[in-house]
């Protein structure tokens, strides 16, 4: 619950960071007994093709995949293209084998970062050590704050920190535990460690609640954020960065006062979460995942009711949440 509090969660699964790791070391290992590019190229395509088994083909893995393929490709027959145009051309790739991707907000997420990285990569280039790391850091967060529901500044200076942590002795250990199980405790105690790190920051923490904004309000956000990265000076970036305070300022008095009875369905399935608005009364009955999202994003600050079906996960997973952020009337349980 600590690293959801905080916006962690996401760094625990297998991401471009992970992989590159990996190969970093697995690159190293080919240089030391001297293999030819071409083996080289294959146990690497090997390699990629087993992430991409053991992840599910999840979207992440797969965009790496194919940028590794292509890159191959064009070199062969001897096109040069900047890492830019590779993005670009994965992208609509992945549009084509799914074109549901579109309306996928991690997906949409992942290459507005992509972007950004690399328009700014000469910006980045110019800082050195932690301070590099720092700048890496606060540019993803600024790449994907209209899709966050908080931000903690607190938790923005730690970021590299804890990446290096999770991609380095975490990650690492985790495979070599399977390989070597006497490692075990030595990767417990890492683990232990982390968590007292993570728990010392939650405690610490100051997060800010942030308003969803509209599809318009999006796209001012990145017109201004372009604005604010083209920044000449210090004193330049803290003035534009008043544009973005004040987007979601006035995003905080767009409060929206329906009136019809809407009725939204949330992880049908899985959980079958409901959310029942009105000009009467809004009420949630049971919350498994994505309702704390869809009650900030339709601007809903007022619950008169919450009602728990039922105490299986899958039907209360996100009912803390709700209560901790949301002003709830009355909350109504089954007493089994």
């Amino acid at each position: 619950s600590t690293f959801n509090e905080i916006g962690i969660l996401y760094l625990f699964t297998v991401s471009g960071l992970h992989i590159y790791a990996l190969l970093l070391v697995i690159k190293k290992i080919f240089f030391f007994f001297s293999l030819s590019d071409k083996t080289q190229y294959w146990l690497t395509g090997l390699i990629y093709i087993i992430i991409l088994y053991l992840n599910a083909f999840s979207m992440s893995i797969v965009r790496i995949f194919l940028v590794y393929v292509i890159q191959k490709v064009f070199k062969r027959i001897k096109i040069e293209l900047t890492q830019l145009d590779y993005i670009h051309i994965v992208f609509f790739m992945m549009l084509l084998f799914k074109i549901e991707w579109i309306y996928h907000v991690g997906f949409l997420m992942l290459f507005i970062i992509l972007n950004f990285i690399f328009l700014m990569s000469h910006v980045l280039s110019t800082y050195k050590g932690y301070l590099r790391r720092l700048s890496f850091s606060v540019l993803v967060i600024l790449c994907i704050l209209p899709f966050q529901l908080v931000i903690s500044p607190f938790f923005m200076i730690f970021l590299p920190v804890i990446i290096a942590f999770i991609t380095g002795p975490v990650y690492f250990l985790s495979i070599l535990t399977l390989l070597i199980p006497e490692l075990d405790r030595v990767f417990i105690l890492w683990i232990q460690l982390f968590e007292s790190f993570v728990s010392l920051l939650g405690q610490r923490n100051i997060s800010i609640n942030l308003p969803a904004l509209s599809v318009y309000g999006v796209v001012v956000y990145y017109i201004f954020l372009i604005i604010l990265l083209r920044s000449q000076s210090v004193k330049s970036f803290l003035k534009r960065s008043l544009l973005i305070v004040l987007l979601f300022t006035l995003s905080i008095f767009d409060i929206k006062i329906t009136q019809d009875i809407h009725l939204y369905m949330i992880d049908v399935g899985q959980g079958d979460s409901i959310l029942i608005e009105s000009p009467e009364c809004n009420i949630v009955i049971d919350s498994y995942q994505n309702v704390l999202p869809l009650i900030n994003d339709l601007g809903i600050y007022q619950l008169d009711m919450l009602i728990l079906t039922h105490s299986d996960n899958d039907h209360v997973m996100e009912a803390q949440s709700i209560i901790d952020h949301i002003d709830i009337k009355k909350v109504l349980i089954n007493p089994y």
